[in-house]
C-alpha cells in the first residue's frame, strides 16, 4: 500500500498527497459534496497486521451493491480476499458492509468499467482499452446492509 500515516481516528491512510487531500475532503462537512458523488473512503483491516487502512476509491452504485475497480498492483483490496467486513464513508455517512474481490475475470471488470464510464462508445478501440486494463485489474463488490 506504500507509505501510510496515522489519523486521529486510529486508522492509517495512504500517504500520497492526493489521497490525503481526497480523504480530508471526504471527511469535511464543507468540501465533501465536491467529491462524494463518485468517491468514498474504504477502511479495511490488514489480515496480517490487524491495522486499519483507509483509502479513497471511486465507485459505481447499483441498488444495494457498490462496485469498485482497482489495479492489481494496489494492495488495499488484497485484505478482502475470501470476503471481509469493511467500513465505508459514503456521502458523509459511516456504513459497515461486506466486500468480496473478483480477480482474473475480464468480463466482470469490463462490466464495471462500462458502468463507471457510461459515455464510453462501443468501439474496437474502447474494447481494446478495457481489455488492457482488465488484465491488471480487480473488481471489489461491496454489499450494503438492507
Amino acid at each position: 500500500m506504500g507509505a501510510t500515516m496515522a489519523t486521529s481516528r486510529g486508522t492509517t491512510v495512504t500517504a500520497s498527497f492526493p489521497n490525503r487531500l481526497v480523504a480530508w475532503m471526504l471527511r469535511s462537512p464543507i468540501f465533501s459534496s465536491l467529491v462524494s458523488g463518485k468517491t468514498m473512503l474504504v477502511t479495511v483491516r490488514g489480515r496480517k497486521t490487524g491495522k486499519l487502512y483507509t483509502t479513497p476509491v471511486n465507485y459505481v452504485r447499483q441498488a444495494n451493491t457498490i462496485l469498485v475497480i482497482s489495479r492489481a498492483e494496489r494492495t488495499w483490496w488484497k485484505n478482502l480476499r475470501g470476503g471481509a467486513p469493511i467500513t465505508l464513508l459514503l456521502k458523509g455517512k459511516e456504513i459497515q458492509a461486506m466486500a468480496n474481490v473478483t480477480e482474473n475475470d475480464p468480463n466482470a471488470f469490463a462490466s464495471v468499467y462500462r458502468a463507471w464510464h457510461p459515455g464510453l462508445r462501443n468501439t474496437a478501440k474502447a474494447a481494446e482499452k478495457i481489455s488492457r486494463r482488465a488484465e491488471h485489474g480487480v473488481v471489489v463488490r461491496i454489499t450494503l446492509p438492507a
